[in-house]
């Protein structure tokens, strides 16, 4: 007795699963294509590939004699403290508020650049070092021109 078996196709054992699996997969796509990480991120990796707006301003706060007292001499800021910071863009990505975490060979603290871009260079607005035992942010530039 030859008996023929039929098998139904995959769409049909498989449909019950699927539909609903790609349902949550579109959903779950469309709400992180719309949250607001997607544009923190964005913020971060250009911060992060123009290395002369973080390096210039670490250079500018070794130039200040209350910031190496307490913190030493300072370590480049890398793309992890960048994520563990908060980088913000506005004006059209012309103007950019950082705020990161620094180390330094004495101490660790945060540092805020607020810089605008013009005419092909940053102009440092506000760069300003606060460590942890300091009550009062250390000023390092107020309005300057990077060259």
């Amino acid at each position: 007795m030859d008996e023929l078996i039929v098998h139904k196709s995959w769409w049909k054992r498989n449909r019950k699963w699927f539909v609903p699996l790609v349902g949550v997969l579109f959903v779950f796509v469309i709400s992180i294509a719309s949250s607001p990480i997607v544009g923190r991120i964005s913020d971060v990796a250009k911060a992060y590939l123009d290395p002369n707006l973080m390096r210039t301003a670490i250079l500018k706060a070794q130039a200040n004699e209350d910031v190496v007292g307490l913190f030493g001499s300072l370590e480049p800021v890398s793309g992890l403290d960048m994520m563990r910071g908060i980088v913000n863009y506005s004006n059209n990505d012309m103007t950019i508020d950082i705020y990161v975490h620094v180390k330094g060979s004495k101490g660790k603290g945060r540092m805020r650049v607020f810089a605008d871009w013009n005419n092909d260079k940053w102009i440092y607005n506000n760069i300003s070092v606060v460590g942890e035992n300091v009550e009062e942010p250390i000023v390092v530039v107020e309005k300057t021109v990077n060259n």
